[in-house]
């Protein structure tokens, strides 16, 4: 037997075991000591809403996948107390061929 082929048997024994202990009626984690997991709904600033589990019934989220630039591909500038402007004074827009100083 190759180590490869011993080293899948041994996960795949193990997965086994934990499957197995878990449907009977076994836990996989201690009792008493773990909080409980329920169902939660997940909530964006955005409005988006999904459910999911956890050990929180309600998650509030500022940012998700549904307004991100990143996933909408959508570039937002967020210009707290104007510093995209005082930047811009500062160092005005330059040219790529300018020298920087």
């Amino acid at each position: 037997m190759t180590e490869w082929e011993d080293a899948f048997l041994t996960i795949w024994a193990h997965a086994v075991y934990l499957f197995v202990s878990c449907t009977k009626g076994g836990r996989a984690v201690k009792k008493g000591i773990h909080p409980e997991y329920v169902e939660a709904i997940v909530t964006c600033a955005c409005g988006e809403t999904w459910r999911t589990r956890s050990t929180k019934r309600e998650i509030h989220l500022e940012v998700c996948s549904a307004c991100h630039p990143f996933f909408t591909g959508k570039q937002k500038y967020v210009d707290s107390a104007g510093r995209v402007e005082r930047f811009q004074r500062k160092y005005g827009q330059r040219s790529a061929g300018e020298n920087k100083g």
